[in-house]
Parts: C-alpha cells; structure tokens; sequence
C-alpha cells in the first residue's frame, strides 16, 4: 500500500513541481513530487471541503464528477502545462533518485511492523471525509474542535480510499501510521525551510512561485500539525529580520509581510476557523 501511496502522490504532485519549483531546485523535481503531490492534495481537498464538496461527493450534482475526480483532473492539466511548457526540463531523472525511492520505500514498509497503537480517530475522520464535510458540522453544531481542522492525513487518506476503494481500510491505513506521519511532516516541514530560505533571500519585490510555494506548504503544516506551522511562522520572521539586518533592506520584512497575508487570505475561511478556535 506504501508503494501504490508513493505512486499516486508523484503522478499527482510532478507536473505542480515542474511548474513551481525555483529554477535551482528543478532537477530535483521528482524528489519533491511525492511532497508536493500530499499537499496539493491536502490544500486543493481543503477548498473542496469548505466548499461542501466532499471526497467521495458529486462536485456536479447528476453528472457523476466527484471531489477526488476535480483533484485528479487539475494535476492532469497542470502536468500537461509543464510537458508542454518546459519540454525537455519536465522530466530529470537521476540514479540517485531511484536508490532515494527505493530505500524509502524499504523504510516505511518495515515502518508498518513496528507495532503501535492504530489511530483510529483518523480513519474515521477519513470515513467523514469521504461524504460529509467540515462545512456540514459547523452547519449542524455550530462549532469545530482541533480534530475537526486538523484534516490534512484524513483528506489524503479518503483521497486515496477514493482512486484505489478496491484495497481495503486496514492497508489504507497504514498511512495513519504513528512514524509514517512524523515522516510526512518532517518532509513537508523540510520542504517549507528549503523554500523559506528562496522566498527570503530572492531580491525581487514580485510575488514569484517560490513565495506561493511556500504559502501552500505552511498552510498544508497547519492543517496536520499546528504548533509546526506556528515554529515555521516564527522561523520565517526571524529569518527575515537577520536579512534585513544583513542586507541594510527593509524587503525580506516586506515580503514576510506578503507571505503572511498570502497564508490569511489562500483559504480566509480555513484561516478564521483557527484563529477563532484558539482566539475566541
């Protein structure tokens, strides 16, 4: 199930890497697809969610076009975009890369056998998921809990309950897995400290695709793991002060700044549910 879970997370992240990666880093693309596959599933579910649109539910009512279907079709374009746009550069591939694959893959298998308590909270939040929406509860109790919006790992759970439901909810859980988890936040959070040092250290005062980049990563860091998000924030702002310090500029603050507002604005209703749950 790892392996059919890798699988599905570079087809559907490759193209957005190709298209968003800074230049320096696109011969690497394959080693971020996995990463950027899990979050723009996670961000793109999100919108869907708040949208009332679930998983598994008819974004066209009668038309049979469901949630997972409207994920998979826009990373179908976007990887169309890339092929097309970038030709020769869309695909890099390294003999580094297949060994990075291939003794990733032999970590989280044997990852599976470690025994540990299952965490059932989130198979059945990824059972909610996949019919009702977060929207639905707020709508029906007029409030949300911290695991009714940390839904990143059950979103990308009931995605993938959706593209293989001939596997089983015991193999789809696998990716609930107490250490694949720690796996999937350290390598998003690595991925946020990667892009954060590009964000704040390019000299343009226009908005690029690293700076997006970064915004949907921390943004993804919230959704799973919130005092991750906070410690990225934080890192952000005090990266940025050492580089206005160095620099003699007011630009990197200008830019966080930006950033921050970006991270407010992507989804405003994501954003204001957090921020009543731990502001009231």
């Amino acid at each position: 199930m790892i392996a059919l879970s890798l699988l599905a997370f570079v087809l559907v992240g490759h193209g957005f890497s190709v298209l968003f990666l800074p230049s320096k880093l696109r011969s690497n693309t394959l080693l971020f697809a996995p990463w950027m596959g899990i979050v723009f599933i996670i961000y793109s579910g999100l919108a869907l969610n708040l949208g009332r649109v679930a998983m598994n539910e008819e974004l066209l009512v009668g038309r049979g076009f469901r949630g997972f279907q409207f994920i998979i079709l826009l990373a179908i374009i976007a990887t169309l975009y890339a092929a097309f746009y970038f030709k020769r550069k869309f695909f890099q591939f390294k003999k580094s890369h297949l060994l990075i694959f291939f003794f990733s893959l032999v970590i989280l298998t044997l990852l599976q056998y470690i025994p540990i308590k299952k965490q059932m909270s989130i198979i059945t939040s990824s059972n909610y998921l996949l019919e009702q929406t977060i929207t639905d509860t707020l709508l029906k109790t007029h409030k949300v809990s911290n695991n009714d919006l940390l839904i990143g790992i059950p979103l990308v759970i009931a995605f993938l309950r959706s593209i293989y439901p001939f596997i089983s909810i015991e193999l789809l859980s696998q990716i609930a897995n107490f250490y694949v988890r720690l796996i999937i936040y350290a390598g998003i959070f690595i991925c946020s400290l990667i892009f954060l040092k590009e964000v704040v250290i390019n000299n343009s005062i226009v908005i690029r695709g690293s700076e997006l980049l970064f915004v949907i990563f921390m943004f993804a860091l919230f959704s799973i793991n919130i005092p991750l998000g906070i410690i990225t924030l934080l890192l952000l702002l005090l990266y940025s002060i050492y580089q206005t310090y160095d620099k003699k500029s007011l630009l990197p603050l200008y830019k966080t700044g930006i950033i921050v507002l970006l991270l407010l604005l992507i989804n405003p209703l994501y954003t204001g549910l957090l921020l009543h749950l731990y502001f009231p």
